[in-house]
């Protein structure tokens, strides 16, 4: 993003409680999701190792045409039906070897309220009225392939067998994530004093005038001629110069309304980290010029506001609580010490890369050999 698009995004007033509070309900919607996709990927592929005497939710043949499409009984809208009452049929195009014309043959599957409630319980108890009917569709797809995975052979695959356990792992570990987020220690309101305290910058608000200075159209400027200019701006600014005037005077022909010019109040987080200094100035001083993207940028910093405590204790808290769960995720999964045969996976990469990179590769002697205790995986 150029900087005169940045600029003209943060003219308009940010409520940062609002935007990451927004961004928590975001991500809890895509970790529900994530976890959907496991243990859906998990449960229709162990359909492939059941056996056929489980019932439930297999598929059974029944005439190409002279059946109508299986219907939900009408109960399903009463709260008191019953856990083996069907709430899905499943009719889908099947092959069978003994139907005359297998092309055309049709298998059902139904699956009951007890089936699917221990589904949305496994997935999310709070889903809605339409993330059931969103789940029911995506299951009966699943179902499906699932039957005919079966019918090909596919579930006695060692490449099947192999990913089955592997999806295992994966539910395992969301499952776990889940519970660590459900017992996490709560964060006491002293906690929340103290890291206020400890970083009043984050919940500042300033106002702010600012002149924009970029390079003319008409003009081959160079990064230093463009500084001069700028420089020049902001000693003009400084003895008292009119803001609007000056902007007007550094892009002529571009549209510099004065509500783009005066920027506020903004979270200093929200300012680009190379011009968040302009926060610590007293009231009334104009910055140097800060660069950015195509040209530089003269603050003059009119007001500062300091948030309250109780405005923002909620998000703290919020943070707070997630920072402690990943620290808890991440103290989980690390392993303390990990060999990686470079005769089979060839030369590792520096560990800063590797970090970089996402990899965690702890040294491998680490750990003595006394204290560990081998598991099955």
């Amino acid at each position: 993003m150029d900087m005169r698009s940045w600029y003209k995004e943060q003219s308009v007033s940010v409520d940062i409680t609002r935007i990451r509070r927004k961004s928590d309900r975001d991500r809890q919607v895509r970790l529900r999701l994530t976890a959907c996709f496991f243990f859906c990927f998990a449960l229709s592929s162990s359909l492939a190792i059941q056996d056929a005497k489980e019932g439930g939710s297999h598929p059974q043949h029944v005439g190409s045409s002279s059946q109508a499409q299986p219907q939900v009984e009408s109960s399903l809208h009463n709260s008191a039906i019953s856990a083996d009452s069907r709430v899905l049929g499943i009719r889908y195009r099947c092959a069978n070897e003994n139907v005359e014309n297998s092309a055309s043959a049709s298998c059902v599957i139904t699956v009951t309220k007890g089936e699917f409630d221990a589904l949305v319980q496994a997935i999310d108890p709070q889903m809605t009225k339409d993330g059931r009917q969103s789940l029911a569709a995506e299951y009966a797809r699943l179902l499906i392939m699932a039957a005919e995975a079966r019918r090909r052979g596919i579930d006695q695959t060692s490449d099947m067998q192999t990913l089955l356990k592997f999806s295992a792992l994966q539910v395992l570990a969301t499952g776990l994530v889940r519970d660590i987020g459900a017992h996490s220690q709560t964060v006491e309101s002293i906690d929340v004093e103290h890291y206020f305290h400890e970083h009043q910058d984050e919940y500042e608000e300033v106002v702010v005038s600012r002149i924009l200075v970029l390079p003319q159209a008409h003009e081959k400027q160079t990064s230093v001629s463009l500084l001069q200019r700028a420089t020049a701006m902001r000693e003009r600014a400084a003895k008292g110069e009119d803001f609007a005037l000056l902007q007007h005077e550094a892009t002529p022909g571009i549209d510099t309304a004065a509500s783009q010019m005066k920027m506020g109040p903004i979270p200093c987080q929200s300012l680009p980290e190379s011009h968040r200094q302009i926060c610590a100035m007293p009231t009334g001083e104009v910055s140097a010029p800060l660069a950015d993207g195509q040209g530089y940028a003269i603050y003059r910093l009119e007001s500062r506001h300091l948030l309250n405590l109780q405005d923002v204790q909620d998000q703290i808290r919020a943070k707070l609580e997630r920072e402690r769960v990943q620290e808890e995720i991440y103290k989980v999964r690390t392993p303390l010490s990990l060999e990686l045969n470079p005769a089979y996976f060839g030369s590792l990469p520096a560990p800063d890369l590797a970090k970089h990179h996402g990899m965690h590769v702890p040294p491998a002697g680490n750990t003595a050999s006394g204290d560990a205790t081998p598991h099955q995986h």
